[in-house]
């Protein structure tokens, strides 16, 4: 239905453009529920519906992906054609493996497309749907990846009433489930910033594009970060330090490009870091967007 070929999958990874691959899982919310609760004669035409929407908003999202890939130059793709492999798709379930600069891309056009089409299915309104995306080597285990995709997509309900994607870069063998990641990786969370709903997710991306326009060095900023990381470390440290490295990037980057600087100031506040990169618990979206940023994510 993806209109897409079905080669060997290890093979045919290695005919896509260099970089990560993305093992995405999506999930509908409260679907379990939503059927307990509709009447025994509307379950056939219900099920059928809602099978109807996850192909439907799967190839959009797919087709979507194409026209992107097919827009960049050309010296930027490679043999083997859209980098896009569909694993499973049935019922409110997808699990997808797409090349990591257009996994989001997929995400949010599945997510709007998926809440659009499942509008009818069921009475109260559309379905909302949870995705979980894990950013690999080409080489890593698809089962462990997908485990991790699975465990992403289970953390991105915690709002089950609104869609939202939680995203992770594996860079290490060892991984655990979401929250030792977050325990030993992402400084106790603080540096994981999701879930993003579609409208947070569109400000990210956003935020991405603004720190690749140069309006302060992404080595500044990774050192921002790294302190961050290290202060959530020590025992009973405060966030001053933190605070006087921020007020020191955020002078050099004003100085450098007010303009610049100051869209991307626009967009952390629009995604709630509005204190010092950091919004009020001190967890901040600069890592997700540098993260976002290395992995070459398409707009």
């Amino acid at each position: 239905r993806f209109g897409l070929g079905a080669d060997d999958l290890n093979a045919d990874l290695q005919r896509w453009p260099e970089g990560f691959a993305a093992v995405v899982h999506i999930d509908g919310n409260r679907v379990g529920e939503r059927i307990m609760n509709t009447p025994s004669t509307e379950l056939e035409r219900a099920s059928g519906a809602l099978s109807t929407a996850t192909e439907g908003a799967a190839c959009a999202a797919a087709a979507a992906v194409r026209d992107a890939w097919r827009a960049t130059p050309a010296a930027l793709r490679k043999g083997g054609g859209v980098p896009l492999r569909p694993i499973v798709l049935g019922g409110d379930d997808v699990t997808v493996i797409v090349h990591a600069h257009w996994a989001l891309l997929f995400v949010s056009e599945y997510l709007s497309e998926f809440e659009r089409r499942s509008s009818n299915v069921f009475p109260g309104g559309p379905v909302r749907a949870a995705s979980g995306i894990a950013f690999v080597n080409r080489s890593f285990p698809f089962a462990r990846a997908h485990a991790l995709a699975e465990g992403l997509c289970k953390a991105a309900k915690h709002d089950r009433d609104r869609s939202a994607v939680l995203f992770h870069r594996v860079t290490t063998s060892l991984i655990d489930d979401w929250s030792d990641i977050q325990a030993h990786e992402l400084a106790g969370g603080k540096l994981a910033f999701g879930p993003y709903d579609t409208q947070k997710l569109r400000r990210l991306r956003e935020l991405v594009a603004e720190l690749r326009r140069g309006s302060v060095g992404r080595g500044a900023l990774r050192g921002w970060v790294s302190l961050v990381h290290e202060e959530a470390a020590r025992p009973g440290a405060s966030s001053s330090r933190v605070d006087q490295r921020w007020a020191r990037v955020d002078e050099v980057a004003r100085a450098a490009d007010q303009e610049g600087w100051g869209r991307a100031c626009t967009v952390l506040r629009d995604l709630g870091a509005e204190t010092g990169g950091r919004d009020a618990t001190g967890r901040t979206p600069i890592y997700d967007a540098l993260t976002l940023g290395a992995l070459g994510i398409r707009q």
